[in-house]
Protein backbone atom coordinates (compact mmCIF):
# COMPACT_ATOMS: atom_id res chain seq x y z
CA UNK A 1 0.00 0.00 0.00
CA UNK A 2 1.47 3.36 -1.07
CA UNK A 3 0.70 6.12 1.41
CA UNK A 4 2.55 8.78 -0.55
CA UNK A 5 5.27 11.10 0.61
CA UNK A 6 4.86 14.13 2.77
CA UNK A 7 6.26 17.36 1.42
CA UNK A 8 8.97 17.29 4.10
CA UNK A 9 10.16 13.92 2.78
CA UNK A 10 10.42 15.02 -0.85
CA UNK A 11 13.87 15.92 -2.07
CA UNK A 12 14.28 19.63 -2.74
CA UNK A 13 16.58 21.37 -5.12
CA UNK A 14 18.78 24.11 -3.75
CA UNK A 15 16.69 26.85 -5.37
CA UNK A 16 13.48 25.43 -3.85
CA UNK A 17 15.18 25.28 -0.46
CA UNK A 18 16.39 28.89 -0.73
CA UNK A 19 12.94 30.06 -1.85
CA UNK A 20 11.45 28.34 1.19
CA UNK A 21 14.00 30.04 3.47
CA UNK A 22 13.30 33.40 1.81
CA UNK A 23 9.57 32.91 2.45
CA UNK A 24 10.26 32.18 6.12
CA UNK A 25 12.48 35.26 6.44
CA UNK A 26 9.84 37.46 4.78
CA UNK A 27 7.13 36.19 7.14
CA UNK A 28 9.37 36.86 10.14
CA UNK A 29 10.06 40.44 8.98
CA UNK A 30 6.34 41.07 8.52
CA UNK A 31 5.70 39.59 11.94
CA UNK A 32 8.29 41.90 13.52
CA UNK A 33 6.68 44.95 11.90
CA UNK A 34 3.24 43.83 13.10
CA UNK A 35 4.59 43.28 16.63
CA UNK A 36 6.24 46.73 16.65
CA UNK A 37 3.01 48.41 15.52
CA UNK A 38 1.06 46.50 18.17
CA UNK A 39 3.55 47.57 20.88
CA UNK A 40 3.32 51.21 19.78
CA UNK A 41 -0.49 51.14 19.86
CA UNK A 42 -0.39 49.46 23.26
CA UNK A 43 1.90 52.22 24.55
CA UNK A 44 -0.49 54.90 23.23
CA UNK A 45 -3.44 53.14 24.86
CA UNK A 46 -1.57 52.94 28.18
CA UNK A 47 -0.69 56.63 28.00
CA UNK A 48 -4.30 57.61 27.28
CA UNK A 49 -5.53 55.38 30.10
CA UNK A 50 -3.07 56.78 32.64
CA UNK A 51 -3.77 60.37 31.69
CA UNK A 52 -7.55 59.76 31.87
CA UNK A 53 -7.22 58.28 35.36
CA UNK A 54 -4.98 61.18 36.36
CA UNK A 55 -7.56 63.70 35.17
CA UNK A 56 -10.33 61.86 37.02
CA UNK A 57 -8.29 61.86 40.25
CA UNK A 58 -7.52 65.55 39.87
CA UNK A 59 -11.20 66.40 39.18
CA UNK A 60 -12.39 64.40 42.17
CA UNK A 61 -9.86 66.05 44.47
CA UNK A 62 -11.09 69.50 43.36
CA UNK A 63 -14.68 68.48 44.10
CA UNK A 64 -13.70 66.98 47.47
CA UNK A 65 -11.99 70.23 48.62
CA UNK A 66 -15.10 72.38 48.03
Amino acid sequence: MNRGCSSAALPQTESQHMKHLDNIATRQRKSLVRDAVFAALLAVAAFVSISTVGQAVHASSIVAHR
